[in-house]
């Protein structure tokens, strides 16, 4: 395959994969939930996959071989210029989205070892006051997931 034809359909892939990266990163910034973003994940990794390979190649190639095909390195290099930002965007969202469920779980674990878990102190007999859910330890809830 020559080398303008390869340079030409890498940018086709990454125009396609960024716009289902952008698709990723409003519906995350508008609804906060990773889960929801699943129907996408077939064509985003065959697409990643073909953009990591092509990049591997064409980074292999010696200098020379690029010098028929300037203007499409020059559409390139701006092109993974766009994509980086749209990727380090999307990272973004992916932390704040992670964060959010991070500390939403931290406040429900929180919130039930309060529940099960009361202050301990004396009754108006000065005994002191147990009750059985107090006995338990405190429950946390810890989610590993990777997005």
């Amino acid at each position: 395959m020559n080398l303008p034809k390869r340079i030409n359909d890498l940018l086709n892939v990454i125009n396609k994969l960024s716009k289902i990266i952008i698709m990723e990163t409003e519906h995350l910034k508008k609804n906060k939930r990773p889960s929801e973003i699943k129907s996408l994940e077939k064509d985003k990794t065959s697409l990643s996959n073909y953009y990591e390979k092509e990049i591997k190649e064409l980074s292999l190639l010696p200098r020379d071989s690029f010098t028929d095909s300037t203007s499409e390195l020059e559409i390139l290099k701006s092109t993974l210029n766009k994509f980086k930002k749209i990727l380090d965007d999307h990272n973004r969202a992916l932390f704040a989205a992670k964060t959010v469920t991070e500390r939403m779980i931290k406040s429900i674990s929180e919130e039930v070892a309060r529940i099960n878990n009361p202050p301990r102190g004396y009754n108006n007999y000065s005994m002191s006051f147990l009750t059985p859910k107090s006995n338990q330890k405190p429950v946390s809830i810890v989610l590993n997931e990777i997005i």
